[in-house]
């Protein structure tokens, strides 16, 4: 007994179809078709898990931006308080021991003339 025909006379001679080219046996366009079908099934279940994949990616990247985004805030804040006039002058004044100057200490310059140097 054969199996799809392999292994007779018969199915060792090519048939001839149209135009005399040898006929494709339609065990071998089903099997071509279902390759065909798998190729085009893993396709696309790997183009999902891409999309998924990027989709996870893309969220973690989102809390990141996030979380830096808050943490700028909070830097400019602080930045702009260390940089209050009220506060570095508490820090003069408690911390250094500067005092504002008398009137005595304040002197003012003339500009120089350029043209005697």
């Amino acid at each position: 007994m054969t199996f799809l025909g392999f292994g007779t006379k018969a199915a060792s001679q090519p048939r001839a179809g149209k135009g005399g080219a040898p006929a494709v046996r339609p065990t071998v366009l089903v099997v071509l078709g279902g390759l065909l079908a798998c190729m085009f099934a893993m396709a696309y279940v790997w183009v999902r898990l891409r999309v998924v994949d990027l989709g996870y990616q893309l969220g973690k990247e989102s809390r990141l931006a996030q979380q830096l985004d808050d943490e700028n805030r909070r830097l400019r804040v602080t930045v702009e308080s260390l940089k209050a006039p009220g506060r570095i002058e508490r820090v003069a004044r408690d911390k250094l021991g500067m005092v504002p100057p008398t009137v005595g200490e304040i002197r003012s310059i003339a500009k120089a003339d350029r043209a005697g140097d």
